[in-house]
């Protein structure tokens, strides 16, 4: 494998404290860490066949992959760097792809378990006391 992981790392990280720091919010609900990294990683593979690399060619996958999240209600922040990540990488699309599927997955089990299972956020369906 090529591809330079250490800047991947960054929106990896930063969603990992999110989940953990804040499972009850919004943004670690398990479906928005999953369709956040993924979507923005895949704008940003898509725009970089089209766009040359460039400050504003990356901005652009960013902001982006940050109109396709909003419009979808799907928004996990952290992982809308994915966008401009991708835009940049050095690998092969079927790498990269790979790459965040399998972190996006780890991360998307670590929010179901910090939500459901480690500290039981309610979900609003209990019996008052």
């Amino acid at each position: 494998m090529v591809v330079d992981t250490s800047i991947l790392l960054t929106s990896l990280i930063s969603s990992a404290v999110v989940i953990i720091t804040a499972p009850a919010s919004k943004a670690s609900y398990p479906a928005r860490v999953l369709t956040s990294h993924l979507v923005a990683a895949l704008t940003g593979l898509v725009l970089r066949s089209f766009l040359p690399i460039s400050p504003w060619s990356v901005a652009a996958a960013v902001g982006f992959a940050l109109l396709i999240v909003l419009v979808a209600d799907r928004l996990h922040p952290p992982a809308i760097a994915n966008a401009g990540i991708m835009f940049s990488a050095n690998g092969s699309t079927l790498e990269l792809i790979g790459l965040v599927a399998v972190t996006a997955s780890i991360l998307t089990g670590a929010a179901f378990l910090s939500r459901h299972c480690l500290l039981r956020v309610p979900t609003g369906k209990e019996p008052l006391s």
